[in-house]
């Protein structure tokens, strides 16, 4: 993915955050059973159930996973002096849902989300997470899911609890109009429904990349890049 986001990054977008003193950290998903691929393993940040389309169910247990060791990096930056408003979180694809995953259980304020050619289930626990407004962990509450002890809960804006940061950072989605891997409409219900519960979702309208199937393209990037530069660093 590194040798791929440097070869079509605008240079000048690259050197602006060389510049700045911004490193971009690139994770590797965790090697598991894929279903869709008949349970052969590859490195996926979570499992599917059924199907692509978001009308097919959310694998929890292997988000769930996933969302904890994307949040564990986050809080190894915060331990080390980062400032949460200057960590930024997202991906491409599976990578950009992930992203929307770990922001709906980070405590942090951060400095952006963002998911390009991303997008969720429709029963995806994120809708319920926000739904919820603030967050707490199993044994602050008492509440439970069956979801396991890592896994966050939320409940009213007063129960003492945290607001994920889904809900209080800025969200860049963005894309290909031409996608016919991840739908576009996908990624657009997606922010749509996300921006019916309170996600402050950018740009708006949802930005549909032109002459784009399920890629990342040099303009896409230098708008993502932008946006990061004038909003976070």
């Amino acid at each position: 993915v590194k040798q791929y986001v440097e070869s079509i990054a605008p240079k000048a977008s690259l050197r602006s955050l060389r510049n700045a003193g911004i490193t971009i950290h690139y994770p590797s998903a965790k090697p598991r059973p894929y279903r869709l691929m008949g349970n052969s393993v590859t490195s996926i940040w979570f499992d599917r159930i059924g199907g692509m389309a978001p009308s097919y169910p959310e694998e929890v247990e292997s988000i769930k996973e996933s969302s904890a060791a994307i949040n564990a990096i986050i809080e190894e930056y915060v331990d080390s002096g980062v400032p949460p408003s200057k960590i930024v979180v997202g991906g491409f694809s599976m990578g950009g849902g992930i992203g929307l995953q770990a922001a709906a259980r980070c405590r942090h304020e951060l400095g952006a989300v963002f998911a390009l050619s991303s997008y969720l289930c429709d029963d995806s626990l994120v809708y319920d997470i926000l739904g919820r407004k603030s967050c707490s962990t199993p044994e602050d509450d008492g509440v439970g899911s069956g979801q396991g002890k890592e896994e966050v809960f939320c409940g009213s804006d007063n129960d003492g609890g945290f607001v994920p940061a889904l809900l209080t950072s800025p969200v860049f989605m963005a894309h290909g109009d031409d996608d016919d891997f991840v739908l576009t409409e996908w990624g657009e219900g997606t922010a749509g429904r996300l921006k019916g519960l309170g996600v402050n979702i950018v740009p708006q309208p949802f930005l549909r990349i032109p002459d784009t199937h399920h890629e990342m393209t040099t303009e896409e990037l230098r708008l993502l890049f932008d946006f990061l530069m004038l909003n976070v660093f």
